[in-house]
């Protein structure tokens, strides 16, 4: 096979020096502050800070750039979602592997929320409508699943318990929705 062999291959060539000393290591420091010169640490992603949240309305407007933010900080995210899985799989490249992690729900069921929270430092609750539809109340979604939540993350253990509303509410307007 054309007659090279091992050595004829390594002789006659000569590398670079800066390329010998580059491939001696994987970090390359600068010579006047020994600063790494490769960005290293908490910028970008980075693996699990310890911390676990569960964010419910995570495919929601808001939902979605608070799953990335948590995710792209080390936070283990449990995103609970109602319907198809695949409504969530634009979430999972926020965070590293295994650490964006859908779970179904339903919120009437009080065991699947229980199993959503379980193991959960922080839960956020940003869940809400402003339309009714055939499964849903505007008082269910807004009123009573915020209140069953709350209740529940407290019976768990929740450390922390975030509720962010999408409704103006006002006891005095005239609007059903407001």
């Amino acid at each position: 096979m054309l007659g090279l062999s091992p050595k004829s291959l390594t002789t006659g060539f000569k590398l670079p020096v800066s390329l010998i000393k580059r491939s001696k290591s994987d970090l390359i420091v600068r010579r006047a502050t020994r600063e790494p010169i490769i960005s290293q640490g908490p910028v970008g992603r980075q693996a699990w800070n310890g911390q676990t949240a569960t964010v419910f309305g995570c495919t929601g407007f808001l939902g979605r750039y608070v799953v990335s933010a948590l995710a792209t900080q080390g936070t283990r995210v449990i995103i609970p979602y109602r319907g198809i899985s695949e409504n969530t799989r634009h979430l999972k490249p926020s965070g590293d592997l295994g650490m964006v992690i859908p779970m179904e729900f339903d919120i009437r069921n009080r065991t699947q929320v229980e199993e959503v929270m379980r193991h959960s430092d922080v839960v956020i609750n940003l869940i809400g409508r402003n339309y009714e539809t055939k499964n849903f109340t505007l008082e269910m979604v807004n009123i009573d699943a915020p209140a069953r939540i709350a209740e529940i993350a407290q019976n768990v253990g929740v450390a922390r318990f975030i509720h962010v509303s999408s409704l103006c509410a006002d006891p005095n307007s005239k609007s059903a929705v407001y």
